[in-house]
């Protein structure tokens, strides 16, 4: 039996919750297409808090099977119900789907940071900044990046409220009219579409449960973490609709960022968006870093290889890729394999979710499984 260093550690449920929340918000928050997310209205304040729910729906599905099958991991019930073959197909796609999520909020921060503070330095030298942390921290593990995120947890929030306080003079719920935003179909669409914004984290969590002492840990961890995730959408979304019309909203890349310049009064002496926008990019390294890791322990467990971090290095490389990529003005030749991304992304996730969990319904539990605890 292959030995394997897939570097989970141990972690408590704070950690875990962190690491989870910080990478739904971060991906909620900053990752959407403005143009296609606030032309017809603001609806994001519903849309958000809707796909967490179903996103935590399919979670407790799959949790639920993997408590009544003695399944200890996702990967274990990925190969007893699909054997290796199957495993290692259903493994590349996730694969690919977990480098489009870490694709999205270091591109996006990548452009912010460039955009708003670094007009004179070029996208690479950014990238170059941002990726070799991104890079450590997936190559530490899944207990380095939890302790990591439970440090920022706290600091980001810190960050985001005082930003909204100092520009409360600006709030006016008027700017919220329409308040659906737009049609009840075009509500449902966003909302199953923005289901991508907290898959690829709960599926981490399926990947490293050992790393969270159990599936029952894990369970506990990603409700928790959905459910604080969707409360912060929720507000932080429907205050922005109150600062910005969603006719501003569809032009600004990164409307939470354009708040941050703190003032008092009339005055600008005491700035600190710069301040922020460090901590929430830093939100970003680690988003990143989490989906690496997860997609490169996901990968090194179907295909038996021994050790995780070699696994890592070809991930981030693709990722970079991606990255530049689209700065480089490739991606615009190819612009709809980034709209399906954005509209069908979910499915990705969501039906290796659904396949996996009807699978072992109908399968027979895996031999010496029955008695294992939660």
């Amino acid at each position: 039996m292959v030995r394997m260093n897939l570097r989970e550690g141990r972690m408590g449920m704070l950690e875990g919750i962190s690491l989870a929340a910080i990478s739904m918000c971060i991906t909620s928050l900053f990752t959407l297409d403005p143009e296609s997310t606030y032309s017809g209205g603001n609806a994001t304040y519903i849309t958000l808090p809707l796909a967490a729910f179903i996103a935590l729906l399919l979670f407790c599905l799959i949790t639920e099977v993997m408590k009544r099958n003695g399944y200890d991991n996702f990967s274990d019930m990925l190969d007893n119900c699909f054997g290796a073959l199957g495993s290692n197909i259903v493994s590349i796609i996730l694969l690919i789907g977990f480098s489009f999520s870490a694709y999205a909020p270091l591109m996006r921060f990548v452009q912010i940071m460039h955009g708003l503070f670094f007009a004179g330095v070029s996208y690479r030298q950014i990238l170059l900044f941002m990726l070799p942390a991104s890079v450590v921290l997936a190559w530490l593990g899944f207990e380095a990046l939890g302790r990591t995120a439970k440090c920022y947890s706290v600091v980001m929030l810190v960050v985001t409220a005082v930003s909204f306080v100092v520009s409360w003079n600006e709030i006016d719920s008027y700017r919220l009219y329409p308040l659906v935003g737009c049609s009840a179909e075009r509500v449902a669409t966003m909302t199953i579409s923005q289901t991508v914004s907290f898959l690829p984290a709960l599926m981490g969590l399926l990947i490293s449960s050992s790393g969270l002492n159990g599936r029952k840990t894990m369970r506990y961890v990603g409700v928790r973490s959905a459910v604080i995730s969707a409360l912060i959408c929720f507000v932080v979304q429907l205050l922005l609709g109150m600062i910005y019309s969603y006719s501003d909203l569809s032009n600004l890349i990164a409307p939470l960022c354009r708040i941050n310049h703190l003032r008092f009064g009339d005055t600008s002496y005491l700035r600190l968006d710069k301040l922020a926008q460090m901590i929430w990019m830093n939100g970003g390294v680690i988003t990143g870093a989490f989906y690496i890791y997860s997609g490169a322990s996901l990968f090194a467990r179907s295909f038996k290889i021994s050790d995780i971090r070699p696994v890592t290095a070809p991930i981030t490389l693709l990722v970079a890729a991606m990255i530049l990529m689209e700065f480089d003005g490739i991606f615009t030749k190819y612009e709809w394999l980034v709209d399906t991304w954005n509209n069908l992304g979910f499915v990705v996730f969501a039906v290796p979710i659904l396949a996996v969990s009807l699978a072992a319904l109908l399968k027979k539990r895996p031999k010496g499984k029955e008695k294992s605890i939660a």
